[in-house]
């Protein structure tokens, strides 16, 4: 009886694997397997009595004798050929067995064929005319597509499929484009006349074949018939975009769309100077000198109002509001330690600096607040290190500091602040260690840019963006530069700025600009 109710048990096993196959097979209640499902299409055609005057050669000429269809998704092609019908202007044509998805349609126009015995038909002499177009097909239900022959293009459109339409340089990308009557039908044409609105961003060839050339952002435009179609392709990466008023290194924070620009500290010189930047119109505004020098100022905006705060030349280290409107300048209370080039930003309504140089020309570790509400400094508990030449910004309401190490000695240690403790702890480290980097905060990432890689200033080209629990490489700014943009460098209009700079043994005068609101690295 045991043997017996074993090899029941085991026969009733393979009936319900059995049946359970035949079921899934079948796709009742549950996910078939790939290719389990078809669909299907049908084309609707409207044929062409004669050929409209003046459209030629962009209609379908009358002289078309069939259109053969070719339908790919991956490895898998079908091919129907359909005849045009005898004293009828329109006909259909139902296309069975189609994968589920998204597939490529190509129809071609024809002026002559062959017929076999059965009844297929095959496209032979000149394809006169062609549209393409990405279907969408579905289970149990037909996808409908309407065809026009033999009249005039109303709109292009032009599609890059399931490809980004965002390129690294020497990238390419492969562009369709599809004409439209102005029912909505699409209209086969003899060939479009493709290029892009700026030939130094990017290229296009006679088939749609973007290539991409320089960092920048450009129309490609496809053209039939006097009516032209048009989509946006974006080539990533730093692009020269102006020039500063004076070469050098400047310290930079962002108020209602503007850079504030103070500096350029010229081969590491202070300077009373400061300029209001305008990126979209590339306009330079030069206000009133500061009242005393500065090297690389702790810069924040609170409350609408811009904060600066240093000791540096003459020994003075006033706080100063600034009204970014008319720059007049009010003094606020002295910091509790004076400190030169320390990394700051604005955080929680107040003013951080963090490290820095302190009079006697060492380094800091002191944590330094200012709150404008009170007009008060507070310290807070120590970093975990001395040095200056540090960057600090907010990205994901955290507050990171990097770079702020021993003098001359690059690191990739990179600090998270706790709020709760008023402590810091380590986030995720840089790949490559630096001194005088600076940190730049897009929509999507915390760029970690430039700086130097030894203790002798010859700067270096590295960008790394941290939008997770990694930093990853990033474009890479053109010149290798040491000090730019020390302060945390918020993006305008999605795009990160780059004012100035020095290498270390050159100061330098070029605006890079990188587009930073696709979110990609």
């Amino acid at each position: 009886m045991y043997r017996n109710t074993r090899r029941v048990l085991a026969l009733c096993a393979i009936a319900v694997v059995a049946i359970l196959a035949l079921w899934l097979l079948a796709g009742c209640g549950g996910h078939s397997e790939p290719g389990a499902q078809t669909g299907a299409l049908t084309m609707h055609i409207k044929w062409p009595t004669a050929a409209p005057a003046g459209v030629a050669p962009a209609a379908i000429p009358a002289d078309t004798q069939c259109l053969q269809i070719t339908l790919t998704q991956g490895a898998w092609q079908q091919v129907v050929t359909v005849k045009r019908p005898t004293g009828e202007t329109t006909s259909d044509v139902n296309i069975t067995g189609l994968p589920i998805g998204e597939v490529h349609m190509h129809v071609g126009a024809f002026d002559d064929y062959t017929e076999d015995p059965d009844g297929t038909v095959h496209a032979t002499g000149n394809m006169l005319a062609w549209a393409v177009k990405d279907v969408d097909v579905l289970p149990n239900k037909a996808a409908e597509v309407n065809v026009t022959l033999g009249t005039t293009p109303d709109k292009v459109v032009v599609d890059p499929g399931e490809a980004s339409t965002i390129l690294n340089v020497e990238e390419t990308l492969d562009l369709t484009a599809t004409a439209y009557d102005s029912e909505g039908n699409i209209l086969l044409v003899a060939g479009f006349t493709w290029d892009t609105d700026d030939r130094k961003i990017a290229t296009v060839d006679n088939l749609g074949k973007v290539t991409a050339a320089f960092p920048g952002k450009t129309g490609v435009n496809a053209t039939v018939d006097g009516v032209t179609g048009s989509l946006d392709v974006r080539v990533r990466g730093w692009e020269p975009w102006d020039t500063t008023p004076a070469a050098g290194a400047y310290r930079t924070v962002v108020c209602n769309g503007k850079i504030y620009c103070f500096g350029a500290m010229a081969t590491n010189e202070p300077t009373t100077q400061w300029h209001v930047y305008t990126p979209g119109t590339k306009t330079w505004v030069q206000p009133p000198d500061l009242p005393v020098e500065r090297f690389a100022p702790a810069l924040g905006v609170i409350g609408g109002k811009i904060y600066l705060a240093e000791e540096y030349g003459e020994g003075v280290n006033t706080t100063y509001e600034i009204d970014p409107d008319t720059y007049a300048l009010t003094a606020k209370a002295t910091m509790p330690t004076g400190v030169s080039a320390p990394a700051a930003t604005d955080f929680g309504g107040k003013l951080w600096l963090i490290g820095g140089a302190n009079t006697s020309g060492g380094a800091s570790a002191a944590v330094q607040t200012y709150d404008p509400s009170t007009n008060t400094w507070a310290s807070k508990n120590d970093f975990p290190v001395a040095g200056s030449l540090g960057s600090a910004a907010v990205f994901g309401g955290d507050l990171y500091v990097c770079g702020l190490g021993p003098y001359s000695t690059p690191t990739s240690a990179v600090y998270r602040y706790n709020v709760t403790n008023d402590t810091w702890s380590a986030a995720p480290a840089l790949y490559t260690a630096r001194m005088a980097l600076s940190l730049g905060v897009g929509p999507y990432a915390l760029y970690a840019m430039g700086g130097s890689t030894s203790g002798i200033p010859t700067g270096t080209t590295v960008v790394e963006a941290l939008n997770g629990s990694l930093w990853r490489p990033a474009p890479p700014v053109p010149s290798p530069l040491v000090t730019w943009n020390s302060g945390g460098q918020a993006a305008v209009d999605d795009y990160l700025y780059v004012i100035g700079g020095t290498t270390g043994a050159a100061d330098v005068n070029t605006v890079y600009r990188l587009w930073v609101g696709d979110g990609a690295l």
